[in-house]
């Protein structure tokens, strides 16, 4: 795998793109299933009792995708196993999570475009691009920006799975975004206590916690911390990651009971700034609406969409069998 940036000029519009180079070659097949009930997120026209579920699968994995509920992926099947590799609920309770209710359906989705009322992604249009393999693509377009996200997801040889994200801004004007790709990563089916987090890096800054119990708020300290393992992640907190700072793009979590790890990379290229890292920990069956595992979010902060242009991101996502 080759990261790679580009800029170009295609018919006067800048485009950048941030792009990672992959190989393909395997049968893939696409089905969608209208038989599965999701309750409501939002009060939106269009919300739909029993969304269209994509499945797109080759030997290996099943990528289940909900465009109706915002999420580019709601879950990833090994079929090995069996196990889900997400956090995924179609009937999630409220959950209060930094002051906000929202409902966690849990998969990957992205924090632009917002529903900000109900403290949820956007519904997202969606296809089956015909002229390609295993390709679905999804769009929505956030109304205070007229920035359009448009989504491509490819499930690619093996257990691999591309992501790529197209934010296209239709105004003359160049415009500034907090922009994140959020996953809930639970391998496995269902976290360990030696669940544990591989991060290429040398320390870590200490986010919000209960009680305080990781330490100060902003305080660096080294990695990996006691919580590197799910056993010791006692109540609900948080820490960040400077990107910049990492040994290689990546994060992974591993549950040896399942001996399944599942793998979250992208180019040092891409404009991604920080990665938060976030868990209810062990206390997640006293808050309503709270999940087991960890939830990740890769953030590209005052992320600069140009004037009628574009910026392209990519990442991969990989559920396969082992610890690395």
């Amino acid at each position: 795998m080759i990261g790679i940036i580009r800029i170009m000029l295609v018919l006067g519009i800048l485009v950048n793109l941030c792009l990672l180079q992959y190989g393909f070659s395997q049968e893939c097949n696409v089905s969608i299933r209208r038989d599965l009930y999701f309750s409501s997120m939002t009060e939106m026209a269009g919300e739909k009792a029993f969304p269209e579920v994509v499945i797109l699968e080759n030997e290996e994995i099943s990528v289940w995708s909900v465009p109706n509920r915002g999420r580019l992926i709601f879950d990833v099947i090994r079929k090995e196993t069996g196990h889900s590799q997400l956090v995924a609920n179609r009937t999630p309770l409220p959950l209060r999570f930094r002051g906000l209710y929202t409902f966690e359906f849990g998969g990957i989705y992205t924090t632009f475009p917002w529903h900000k009322r109900d403290n949820v992604p956007l519904p997202l249009e969606m296809e089956v691009v015909e002229d390609k393999t295993c390709v679905l693509r999804m769009w929505s377009t956030d109304p205070g920006t007229n920035i359009t996200l448009i989504a491509e997801l490819l499930l690619q040889a093996g257990p691999e799975i591309k992501l790529t994200l197209q934010l296209k801004n239709s105004r003359p004007v160049e415009q500034n975004i907090n922009f994140g790709l959020v996953l809930l990563a639970r391998p496995g089916a269902s976290m360990s206590q030696d669940t544990e987090l591989f991060i290429p890096v040398e320390s870590i800054i200490v986010g919000e916690s209960e009680g305080r119990w990781m330490g100060e708020i902003g305080s660096k300290i080294p990695w990996p911390a006691p919580w590197y393992k799910w056993g010791n992640f006692v109540k609900a907190g948080s820490f960040y990651i400077d990107i910049k700072a990492m040994q290689s793009p990546f994060i992974a979590i591993h549950n040896p009971v399942a001996n399944e790890t599942l793998r979250l990379s992208w180019s040092l290229e891409c404009p991604w700034t920080t990665c938060e890292i976030f868990s209810w920990g062990q206390a997640y069956g006293g808050v309503m609406g709270a999940y087991e595992g960890f939830r990740v979010e890769l953030k590209a902060d005052n992320l600069t969409i140009p004037s009628m242009g574009e910026q392209v991101l990519e990442v991969q996502v990989i559920a396969e069998k082992g610890r690395m």
